[in-house]
């Protein structure tokens, strides 16, 4: 049995100082949950997530997996849209809770682990998703 990896995250974006370009990987696209509903449904109310497709859920200091049929990486994040806890390949029926974060962005699993820069690209995509509106 695989238990879903953590990486806890004093400040910042993780650096694994291999100078990896995180422009040289698609393009991260976010929809949003800011209202009750939305955040309660989560990724319930989506089809399963493609590998630049992800979930951004604002205010949100916790997430769950219950009845979720598939796997998925969630990153927290701080008001300054900086990774502060990662969990990896988070299975179904689990409840995930980070009281340092401010919203959370659920990602296909394997996300995290197959690009260096994901951080880079999660608050780049965060940013782009706060600008559009959308």
């Amino acid at each position: 049995m695989s238990q879903s990896r953590t990486r806890r995250l004093s400040a910042g974006i993780p650096d694994t100082g291999d100078g990896a370009d995180p422009d040289r990987y698609d393009h991260l696209a976010l929809h949003r949950a800011e209202d009750f509903i939305s955040r309660l449904l989560g990724l319930h109310a989506h089809p399963p997530l493609q590998s630049n497709r992800g979930l951004w859920l604002r205010p949100c200091k916790a997430v769950h997996t219950i009845g979720l049929g598939y796997p998925i990486d969630v990153v927290f994040l701080d008001r300054r849209f900086r990774p502060v806890r990662i969990e990896e390949h988070v299975r179904r029926n689990r409840i995930l809770v980070c009281w340092r974060a401010h919203s959370v962005v659920e990602l296909p699993a394997g996300f995290c682990s197959a690009r260096q820069e994901f951080g880079a690209q999660v608050r780049r995509a965060v940013l782009q998703c706060c600008r559009n509106g959308s």
